[in-house]
């Protein structure tokens, strides 16, 4: 009998260290599901901050757009006084008056082609700008990308850590589970 309550006892302490590391696993799992938790957080905060960066990309390229069209519409008015400064040139050839006419044709020529030069610059810094603002947006994007790779480690990292305290806590069950089969032969060994 006494022999019997000293393997009772020591099945009680076994059983009682089981739950004890049953407990740790399940405290350690609260915790890797908190930090799964804050993976996923942190891979939803970078898959909106690279939304962002998507948006005002397009934004950037619809401007730029904009800014070649006004180009082109620069390229196009240069041609009109291109032109008359060729018919300028040609009514040259005709006499003095003609001549002066000419000339102040010629001037106002020269006039409407400098402001077209004006405007064609104009547009190029304004296209630079976007270019420029673009490439930021670009350099934003990367970097909403690197944070998200960085995410996805994490949460894999989190996974992982969980898979390692799922495993432990199949462990402790187990223990669980020969400390009560210990248990019950203790106590049929008692009985007998």
């Amino acid at each position: 009998l006494s022999i019997s309550l000293k393997a009772l006892t020591h099945s009680v302490i076994a059983l009682t260290h089981s739950l004890i590391a049953l407990t740790h696993s399940l405290i350690a799992l609260t915790h890797s599901l908190i930090a799964l938790t804050h993976s996923v957080i942190a891979l939803t905060h970078s898959l909106i901050a690279m939304k962002h960066s998507l948006i005002a990309l397009t934004h950037y390229v619809i401007a730029m757009t904009h800014s070649v069209i006004a180009l082109t519409h620069s390229l196009i008015a240069l041609k009109h006084p291109v032109i008359a400064l060729t018919h300028s040139l040609i009514a040259l050839k005709h006499p003095v008056i003609a001549l002066t006419h000419s000339l102040i044709a010629l001037t106002h020529s020269v006039i409407a082609l400098t402001h077209s030069v004006i405007a064609l610059t104009h547009s190029l810094i304004a296209l630079t700008h976007y270019v420029i603002a673009m490439t930021h947006s670009v350099i934003a994007l990367t970097h909403s990308l690197i944070a998200l790779k960085h995410s996805v480690i994490a949460l894999t990292h989190s996974l992982i850590a969980l898979t390692h305290y799922l495993i432990a806590l199949t462990h402790s069950v187990i223990a669980l589970t020969h400390s009560l089969i210990a248990l019950k032969h203790s106590v049929i060994a008692l009985t007998h």
